[in-house]
């Protein structure tokens, strides 16, 4: 069937595509660029956050359109058309909204009612229904909160002054959640999509593969280097296990482990990427951000509490492979010396990044410089390949800005959650309802607010569970006494190793479907591989030493007990330590893991003259074919 013009409907399909195509590619490379300028001339905040969710509504709806119909081309063209110009309207009109943002006019109802939709919309494409969910859940409450009974009530609110909050006022859509998105997320997020195009995702493969390459399982133990070096600054554990998994995944399966299991690992490691020190996946500059506490300091606070995490995987990692007898990689993939010494210059925009910071540059000049030198290695490597460098840096500038559509969407959403709780009063709500149902045992009321985070973290992005249950869990923290930064990093790792809670286990799924395993079976076994990160907040929050606050002799007597901790819980969960240990000695290691949890001198040697005992009574049980 033809028209007019000649073409067929899946011509005209193909055609619409291909246009689609174009625009998608010019908002990413406009938001992309718009974010670089703004560190040199800085846009107006309101200018900039209408800019910055105005321009990623064509890139939520026009991507991924090759198998879609004419019809639902229309209604995703005109999704973003209704985004867009409710953006464009309140950057305009902005000064006049402010003037009236108790009593905003029809107009402002309307196109604060359409964005609001089109938001909830946009993050269930990109973060999924549970984002959706929950934006709605406490949208209902502002609407209809004033029918419950007790304390969880409110008083009720107009429909104009409900949307005039959470549209106009700087505690709805366009506040701080997504002014952050604007700033450190976007560029970091950007400097993410210049690491993966100048190859350094490759050189941090090749470095871990030739630090582990020889030892037994080694694709698993490159894995966990690999990953916790990309998603420091990756800042999203699915899109961290699908850039590192899609190449140790298979190496992990190559020498014998199990498909799920390799999953496991590698969800595990790039989960905890954003728990590592400097960048933590733009998480310590949220906090920052928040708390008012000066970046280096909650970098320094952060540095022993990650290491702890990783080592304990690693261990989890390594008790697997020699329990299951894992033999190592061939030794015709492992990089040679130069290999791996060509590639080191790939890892210079990293070391810049956390050079600068620690000079004390603001995190936006750091990244900066950090994108510029990823764009000058791209420059240099295809220098006398001239569409492969435009081709690179296109790339880096696209791949950068739909990384972040992610994670703005989810932040957009997070200010429309926290406007309802800054209404209606929630967040003081909350502090009490913690307060009564834990009796005032501080230990019930940091598990209360843990499971609260997990569950938000199952289905929001990173920093949308931290800011959401941050804003409602740790005044109640602080009104037991603890302090403020491990109040917050106490909420930040609950919120980084939600995508490897089950049941779901987001980043776990992602694993599963590069290893072709169970999704369920990879999730469990990668909380298992994760279980350390689990147990550390609860760790630090009551022991500063382990936050590095204290005197340096104390501060590695911690660090080391914690350690010990950790291997012990390894040693149980995988029923290995020196040779096969049974279930008694694995309930044994988990209570000398539980005597490490709980700081004090007496508690602390009391968890190591378990794991000593355990390891002594078990290599006198050794058989010498145990040993290889």
């Amino acid at each position: 069937m033809t028209n007019s013009t000649g073409l067929d409907s899946s011509e005209r399909y193909f055609t619409l595509a291909r246009v689609y195509t174009k625009i998608l590619i010019g908002a990413c490379v406009v938001l992309s660029v718009i974010h670089l300028i703004n560190i040199w001339y800085v846009i107006p905040s309101h200018c900039l956050r209408s800019m910055h969710l105005g321009l990623l509504f064509p890139i939520v709806y026009l991507k991924a359109n090759e198998n879609t119909t004419g019809l639902e081309f229309f209604v995703k063209a005109l999704k973003s058309f209704v985004g867009v110009g409710a953006c464009v309207y309140y950057g305009v009109f902005f000064d006049d909204l402010v003037m009236r943002a108790v009593a905003p006019t029809p107009v402002d109802i309307l196109v604060g009612v359409l964005l609001i939709l089109v938001l909830i919309d946009a993050a269930m494409r990109t973060v999924g229904f549970g984002m959706a969910a929950v934006t709605v859940t406490f949208l209902a409450y502002v609407l209809f909160g004033q029918h419950l009974p007790g304390e969880l009530g409110h008083y009720g609110y107009s429909f104009s002054r409900i949307l005039g909050h959470l549209f106009i006022s700087s505690n709805g859509i366009f506040g701080s959640m997504l002014q952050m998105s604007a700033t450190y997320i976007a560029l970091f997020t950007i400097l993410g999509g210049f690491l993966e195009s100048c190859g350094a995702s490759d050189a941090f493969i090749n470095i871990a593969l030739k630090l582990t390459g020889k030892l037994q399982g080694g694709p698993a133990l490159a894995a966990v280097i690999a990953s916790c070096l990309f998603g420091m600054v990756n800042g999203s554990a699915v899109v961290n296990v699908i850039t590192t998994g899609t190449f140790t995944i298979p190496l992990m399966k190559g020498i014998g482990i199990a498909p799920y299991v390799a999953g496991a690992v590698e969800a595990a490691a790039s989960t905890g990427g954003q728990l590592m020190p400097p960048v933590m996946g733009a998480g310590a500059f949220v906090m920052s951000d928040i708390t008012g506490v000066p970046y280096a300091t909650i970098v320094i606070r952060a540095i022993i509490p990650a290491l702890v995490y990783f080592i304990g995987v690693l261990a989890g990692v390594t008790l697997y492979v020699k329990r299951d007898n894992v033999p190592a990689v061939d030794p015709a993939i492992i990089p040679s010396t130069s290999e791996m010494m060509k590639g080191l210059y790939l890892l210079l925009p990293i070391v810049v990044v956390f050079v600068l910071i620690i000079g004390k540059f603001s995190p936006m000049y750091s990244a900066f410089y950090g994108i510029a030198t990823a764009a000058l290695l791209i420059l240099l490597n295809e220098r006398k390949a001239l569409p492969t460098m435009f081709q690179k840096l296109s790339a880096a500038l696209i791949g950068g800005s739909l990384n972040l559509s992610s994670v703005a969407m989810g932040l957009a959403c997070a200010g429309l959650i926290i406007g309802s709780i800054t209404l209606t009063g929630l967040g003081s709500k909350f502090v009490s309802l913690v307060l009564s149902l834990s009796g005032g045992y501080p230990i019930i009321a940091l598990t209360f607010v843990a499971i609260a985070v997990l569950i938000l973290g199952m289905g929001l992005p990173t920093s949308a569970a931290y800011v959401i249950t941050a804003t409602m869990a740790v005044p109640a923290l602080l009104n037991m006494g603890f302090e403020l930064i491990a109040c917050h990093l106490f909420v930040f790792y609950f919120a980084v190793i939600a995508p490897v809670t089950p049941p779901v286990a987001i980043a776990a799924y992602a694993g599963a479907g590069i290893a072709n395993a169970d999704p369920t079976k990879t999730g469990y076994t990668a909380f298992i591989f994760a279980l350390p990160a689990f147990l550390m907040p609860f760790m630090f929050i009551y022991n500063p030493l382990l936050l590095s606050n204290g005197n340096l002799l104390e501060i590695l007597w911690a660090a080391t007990t914690a350690v010990v901790g950790a291997v012990c819980l390894a040693g149980a969960t995988q029923g290995f330590l020196l040779t096969k240990v049974n279930k008694v000695y694995r309930v044994v290691l988990i209570l000398g893991a539980l005597c490490l949890l709980k700081p004090g001198i007496y508690t602390d040697l009391t968890g190591v003259v378990i794991f000593l005992t355990v390891s002594y009574i078990t290599k006198k049980t050794m058989v010498p074919d145990a040993c290889h």
